[in-house]
């Protein structure tokens, strides 16, 4: 949710604050009053989202099910690909590069007692989740190119904490936007070129389908394990970009791929999916292909 999204990032530079003030630094310097601008900053842009946050407390607010997703009554053109197998990959007419992860059954969210872990995971604990169908992830975020090139957008551009290039995340995309002006665009024109088989479509991941794709096989706190002083290998944070001054999304693909050759799944930038934020239930779930 953006909100969150925005209010997580209020909470973060709250506390750098606060750590900056304890270090000995004055509310009137400019290192404190660089935070306390970017806070303003942070809330300011959070302010046409919070009628969205104020329905969804109210539960009137819901995302398109599954279905209404979808213009196709059957997406099983699997043999238009030919024999699909785990890193099968699909290039598409923008260089928009996809792999092909089967179908599966993983552990969804994190152990209670898992280090680090936040309070919006449940109080359960994993459920067990089942893909029934396999399906294509793109190997990065979308980039500020493609998006530019289909939508002939750039809600990015003039804001803050944006580094633009055409390699660089497309960022300041609403759900909305995401959806209705890159993905339904995409659609039509893979389609009528035949670069997309018939059959098969765009869309977001749902949840269950990103975390099986971050997670890559592995049940570890991180895809590369436990050890946290390996982050930095594989992801964008606050100890690598915005504590030194990189207070930006980085150009997609530099750090290293997860097990299935997927970059930047954590860091870097917040990342759609096509369901509803809510609690995780306590049973295990089977997630069918829409037909």
């Amino acid at each position: 949710m953006p909100w969150a999204a925005y209010e997580s990032q209020v909470a973060s530079q709250q506390t750098l604050r606060e750590a900056k003030i304890n270090e000995g630094w004055a509310t009137t310097s400019k290192t404190v009053r660089d935070i306390d601008s970017g806070i303003a900053t942070l809330k300011q842009k959070q302010q046409p989202y919070l009628a969205g946050k104020s329905r969804h407390e109210q539960n009137d607010y819901q995302f398109p099910s599954w279905a209404e997703l979808s213009d196709l009554k059957d997406v099983r053109a699997v043999a238009a690909f030919g024999d699909l197998k785990l890193g099968t990959k699909f290039t598409n007419s923008l260089g928009q590069v996809f792999v092909y992860l089967p179908a599966g059954k993983f552990e969804m969210g994190s152990p209670v007692t898992e280090a680090g872990r936040s309070d919006d995971e449940g109080k359960n604990g994993t459920h067990t989740v089942e893909l029934t169908d396999g399906f294509f992830m793109a190997i990065h975020e979308t980039t500020q190119g493609p998006y530019q090139k289909i939508t002939g957008e750039a809600p990015w551009k003039g804001q803050d904490y944006v580094f633009e290039g055409a390699d660089y995340p497309a960022t300041q995309v609403s759900w909305d936007g995401a959806n209705d002006k890159f993905i339904k665009r995409l659609n039509e024109a893979e389609l009528a070129t035949g670069t997309l088989p018939s059959g098969w479509e765009y869309r977001l991941p749902t949840e269950a389908q990103w975390e099986y794709a971050a997670r890559a096989g592995t049940q570890t706190s991180c895809s590369f394990g436990d050890d946290e002083s390996q982050l930095g290998k594989y992801a964008w944070f606050r100890d690598n970009a915005w504590d030194i001054g990189e207070q930006y999304a980085h150009s997609v693909g530099q750090k290293l791929p997860n097990q299935r050759g997927l970059y930047d799944m954590m860091g870097n930038v917040w990342e759609w999916t096509a369901d509803l934020y809510g609690d995780y239930p306590a049973r295990t779930v089977t997630i069918q292909r829409v037909r």
